[in-house]
């Protein structure tokens, strides 16, 4: 009946059908996903958590596809709360920072890097929320834990960025010391590197 109402375009119809069925079948995946999937569309990341926890409790994912899907959703809700209002009028002021929802939005930001170290987006984005508040030294622990676990590239520009008033000999040591982290990684070989194409040691580089 889902397949016919979204065949038809009703796609009101097609949910409903969607969510009658998994009030109805524990296991019924398909109709958890098409759930899943119209509160993605939606922005509804609290609506989207609670429906992954529920598919977790029903056996339906197991662990470690809660485990992303969870750290995704709560990244995406401190993204939208750390959003600002927009000015009333173009030349207004910016609105003050909601400082409740700007705490909140870390709070979703820790968890997801606590639940997935390799996740990049949730982890850059605690970091960010860390060093706003003038917590550099956790920011950075937050950014070298994750380096361990999974060296990505939007983690080294974020810990590049933590110290922006630093000269350029004082972060290319601190760089040094996050690729020394996980020295094998192909990450790493290529932080290594960067401070040699930044001065135009293309010999450096090589090495």
């Amino acid at each position: 009946l889902m397949q016919i109402a979204l065949a038809q375009g009703a796609r009101e119809t097609a949910l409903r059908h969607a969510q009658e069925a998994y009030g109805e079948a524990r296991t019924a995946r398909w109709a958890w996903r098409a759930i899943l999937e119209s509160r993605l569309e939606a922005a509804d990341w609290e609506g989207a958590l609670t429906l992954v926890k529920s598919a977790l409790d029903r056996k339906i994912v197991p662990p470690i596809v809660a485990e992303r899907a969870r750290a995704a959703l709560l990244a995406a809700s401190a993204a939208e709360l750390e959003q600002p209002s927009p000015a009333r009028r173009e030349g207004d002021e910016a609105p003050p920072v909601d400082e409740r929802k700007r705490a909140q939005a870390l709070d979703f930001a820790q968890q997801a890097a606590k639940l997935r170290p390799d996740f990049a987006p949730g982890v850059v984005m605690a970091a960010r929320l860390l060093a706003a508040d003038g917590k550099l030294s956790r920011a950075a622990n937050l950014i070298e834990s994750a380096w361990k676990a999974a060296p990505h590239p939007a983690l080294w520009l974020a810990f590049r960025d933590l110290r922006p008033d630093e000269t350029p000999r004082l972060r290319a040591v601190r760089l040094a010391g996050l690729a020394a982290l996980n020295p094998e990684a192909r990450e790493s070989r290529l932080l290594r590197g960067e401070p040699a194409l930044g001065a135009n040691d293309g010999a450096g580089a090589r090495l």
